[in-house]
């Protein structure tokens, strides 16, 4: 199943009123937090059997947390996934389209997936026996209202960069240019409490999906995740090494490549980094990119 947790203002987008009745997809919440959920499944089990049925359980629960914001005078949606926090942006919905929000989100599910799987697996079969997995898993959804505040911070971040985005352009980002910005925004590193290090949501969320949707097992998915990020490094290392063909000033020079290795050791082995005042560190992997 899927679990859409809506933040007040994504419950007020999502309701209408017709006729003097409210209209809303929203239901009550069985706990009060998707924290509590998760641990209520575990609770629940007294034998191993039972554990793991729980385990299963949870797995079967896909919870995101659901943000609404104007930019523009216009609705914004902010999505974001609760464990690897990648986040997925939606503009031009209208007020009160659920079914419409439901066919966004499978389309831009189903892009992210389709760009990211290839760069670790290069067999197609992947890609669709993972998605036939994932429509078996989740056949259903559910709408509560509840937040978390972890994830908000995080997407707060989002917020902040939407809104500059469509500053600089004039107008809020759609189609291919909101994918662009779900991917520079996906490739920022974060931290948060309970994980060590730092992390990036494009490459925690790709582990994910493979895991539980791809048939592989976690030391495969780590395998090939710790690949991507050897490729990542060595690109970014060589983006780096060009710098210093525009810095005429060593000591501006040598704050550069401090920053760079920091940003690089704690990206790859989770030492500790440097971040702005919300714990984040912006690296836009895309440019460059070939």
């Amino acid at each position: 199943m899927l679990v859409f947790n809506c933040t007040k203002a994504a419950a007020e987008f999502f309701t209408t009123v017709r006729k003097g009745t409210k209209i809303s997809p929203l239901k009550p919440a069985p706990e009060k937090t998707i924290a509590a959920s998760l641990q209520e499944k575990n609770r629940q089990s007294t034998s191993r059997e039972r554990h793991l049925e729980a385990l299963v359980q949870n797995k079967s629960q896909w919870h995101w947390l659901v943000h609404a914001i104007k930019v523009k005078r216009k609705n914004v949606l902010i999505l974001m996934d609760y464990h690897s926090r990648f986040a997925m942006t939606f503009t031009g919905l209208k007020k009160g389209d659920n079914s419409g929000f439901l066919k966004v989100f499978a389309q831009h599910l189903n892009f992210h997936i389709q760009e990211l799987i290839p760069q670790v697996i290069t067999d197609p079969d992947v890609i669709k026996a993972s998605f036939e997995q994932y429509k078996r898993t989740h056949s259903s959804n559910t709408f509560y209202q509840r937040g978390d505040r972890s994830v908000q911070s995080h997407i707060n971040d989002v917020s902040w960069h939407i809104e500059m985005t469509a500053d600089e352009i004039g107008e809020l980002p759609a189609g291919i240019d909101l994918i662009a910005f779900d991917c520079y925004i996906n490739n920022t590193i974060r931290n948060r409490k309970g994980k060590t290090g730092y992390f990036v949501p494009l490459q925690s969320f790709l582990h994910q999906w493979l895991c539980q949707y791809g048939g592989l097992s976690q030391a495969q998915a780590d395998k090939l995740i710790s690949a991507l990020q050897e490729k990542e490094k060595a690109r970014y290392q060589a983006m780096h090494h060009n710098m210093f063909d525009v810095v005429t000033d060593s000591i501006e020079a040598e704050h550069i490549n401090g920053e760079v290795e920091a940003i690089l050791m704690s990206q790859i082995q989770g030492k500790s980094a440097t971040g702005n005042e919300n714990n984040v560190i912006r690296v836009d992997f895309s440019k460059g990119k070939n």
